[in-house]
C-alpha cells in the first residue's frame, strides 16, 4: 500500500487499458524460466517475456519502483503494481502472498529497482529480476495516465 500525504493508494493491478503487448515472442516456457532465473534482464528480454505472458506461456508480476508522479507520466504496458521505493516496506503488504511468483522490478535507470530486488530477496521472494538500465533502454510500449 502506498501512503502519500492523506491519500492511500493500493496496487495498481492489471489496468484494463494496458493489454497491448508485443506478439513476436518466440520464447517457450523453459526459455522464459531461464530468463527469470537471472537477476537482471535487458529491455529486449522483458519485451519477449511480456509477449510470452500475453500468450499465457509464463506468469510473473511486473513492478514499477518509481514514484507516483513518474508512474502517471509513463510506465511499461503490462505493469501490475506500483511499489515506490519511498514507501517500499509499507507497500509490500500487497505482495505478501506472492513470494513464489516471479517478479520483475524496474525504475528509470535500474538503481532503485536493484535496491528493491535485494530487499525482496531478503524478504523471501524466490525469483526477482531487475530491468537493467531501467526505462532508459527499454524499447517496448508505454502507457501514461
Amino acid at each position: 500500500m502506498l501512503k502519500n500525504t492523506n491519500i492511500t493508494f493500493t496496487g495498481f493491478a492489471k489496468m484494463p487499458n494496458e493489454t497491448s503487448l508485443p506478439n513476436d515472442s518466440s520464447l517457450n516456457k523453459e526459455e522464459c524460466l531461464l530468463l527469470l532465473a537471472s537477476n537482471s534482464l535487458s529491455g529486449d528480454e522483458l519485451i519477449s517475456l511480456l509477449a510470452a505472458r500475453a500468450k499465457k506461456i509464463i506468469h510473473f508480476l511486473l513492478i514499477d519502483n518509481r514514484e507516483m508522479n513518474e508512474y502517471l507520466q509513463q510506465r511499461i504496458v503490462g505493469t501490475d503494481f506500483l511499489i515506490p521505493t519511498s514507501s517500499f516496506y509499507e507497500s509490500m503488504e500487497v505482495l505478501k502472498n506472492e513470494k513464489k511468483t516471479p517478479c520483475i522490478v524496474y525504475c528509470l535507470s535500474g538503481g532503485r529497482s536493484a535496491q528493491c530486488l535485494n530487499i525482496m530477496n531478503d524478504m523471501g521472494f524466490i525469483t526477482v529480476c531487475n530491468l537493467q538500465q531501467g526505462l532508459y533502454t527499454y524499447k517496448g510500449e508505454f502507457v501514461s495516465g
